[in-house]
């Protein structure tokens, strides 16, 4: 009886750590987005990884049309002893309005005028001083890039891509030690009315950039 208590709290133990699942496997990181309301007060980068203290997998990505939000463009599920330096990204949208972008990174070098469509940005910390390891639960290590201020007129959406223009096939991660990952789950992606968002914390992501064919086929009009 000793031995299966003891088995048991080893399996709740790994299960609770930062940035790993059951069993000790860590989590891939994953750039997610997530919409609030423009009530709050503030500069949008005062709300930080500490507001988005909810799971990632509850994360708001589908909206109603004919009114403001931000979305935030967030790493999430990072490794907590690894943290998050920096990290690229794409821009793919069918969004007519994005009134302002705000960088909450320390750096940005966008290709092209982001966040338009087709574009990219590579959004980066002081690395070690400001790397970021803030840990959500146990979401891992949540970073905010950056927030995009927007409306949408109708059934509408806004994804995360490789950064294409950069000449990157995946999403890349990089951790506070320099060492980048590419990540294979698509990026997060906003809807608005008819057209379903999507968030890559949830169980039932597909697990490979072309899986993205299948999925962006479903918003095309």
């Amino acid at each position: 009886m000793k031995h299966i208590r003891a088995a048991i709290c080893v399996v709740i133990l790994l299960g609770s750590l930062p940035g790993t699942g059951l069993g000790g496997q860590a989590m891939e990181p994953v750039v997610a987005v997530h919409s609030i309301s423009d009530t709050f007060k503030g500069q949008p980068c005062q709300f930080g990884p500490d507001d988005l203290g909810t799971p990632c997998s509850t994360f708001e990505v589908s909206r109603a049309s004919h009114q403001v939000w931000w979305v935030y463009l967030t790493v999430v599920r990072a490794d907590s002893a690894s943290g998050v330096g920096e990290f690229s990204i794409g821009m793919d949208r069918s969004l007519d309005m994005i009134a302002r972008w705000f960088l909450c990174a320390d750096y940005e070098a966008p290709t092209g005028v982001w966040p338009g469509t087709g574009t990219g940005n590579r959004l980066s910390w002081d690395t070690p001083g400001n790397c970021q390891r803030t840990v959500i639960r146990s979401d891992g290590v949540y970073a905010v890039g950056g927030a995009i201020y927007i409306y949408a007129y109708g059934d509408e959406w806004m994804r995360v891509t490789a950064n294409d223009a950069a000449g990157e096939s995946a999403i890349l991660i990089t951790d506070c030690s320099g060492v980048t990952t590419a990540v294979e789950t698509p990026g997060g992606m906003m809807g608005f009315d008819n057209v379903e968002g999507f968030n890559p914390c949830l169980d039932d992501v597909p697990v490979t950039p072309s899986s993205w064919g299948r999925i962006k086929a479903q918003y095309q009009r």
